[in-house]
């Protein structure tokens, strides 16, 4: 089997047990460290695994997770779905969906780190307030930076092509709107230049 072990905010793996079991014996690894084993139900600390090779026990039960992964995984509509906000007269609300559900997953991702069932990432870290402001005063600005940490942070299904999404539909969105200001201009000054 696989194991994946969290360090400094990072999933990483997969990788052999007796590399976990190397890292360890170099102190790169605490007792504390959380691993995971492919087809496990719960990552568990390093402790509850080392030494007499008996079967994890998980660090909390009635865990929220599935195989290391978060129940509320709304990967491919955050990553596709942000090209609706391209639709004219829906974009907006297309958004508001969109940071809706972005909000139910890191709430989801902060209390089972809480709990101890996920190890900490630097997607878990963010602070709330800034979490919902990023998304609101700054809206899809930072679309792309959140997506980067969402993928960062080894919780959910990976989205390689998020980021990318994101930035090809906010440089639309804002050449869209360039077009439409200096087609708008344009007419305003063809209007002013009729003879009366």
């Amino acid at each position: 089997m696989q194991w994946f072990y969290a360090k400094d905010g990072q999933q990483t793996g997969p990788v052999d047990f007796s590399e976990i079991k190397r890292l360890h014996s170099e102190g790169q690894l605490t007792d504390e460290t959380m691993v995971w084993e492919q087809g496990s139900p719960n990552w568990v600390k390093l402790s509850s695994v080392l030494g007499g090779g008996a079967a994890p026990r998980p660090v909390l039960s009635g865990t929220s997770l599935s195989a290391g992964k978060l129940k509320s995984d709304y990967g491919d509509f955050l990553c596709w779905g942000f090209i609706a906000i391209l639709v004219p007269c829906a974009g907006l609300l297309v958004y508001l969906g969109l940071v809706v559900l972005h909000c139910l997953e890191f709430f989801e991702a902060r209390k089972a780190v809480a709990e101890g069932t996920l190890p900490e990432s630097d997607y878990s870290k963010m602070h709330p307030a800034l979490f919902i402001l990023g998304f609101i005063c700054c809206g899809g600005l930072l679309y792309p930076l959140f997506m980067h940490y969402r993928n960062k942070s080894g919780y959910f299904k990976q989205q390689p092509h998020a980021v990318l999404v994101a930035i090809i539909t906010i440089v639309i969105s804002i050449g869209f709107a360039i077009v439409t200001a200096v087609v708008q201009a344009g007419a305003a000054a063809a209007t002013q230049n009729l003879p009366s």
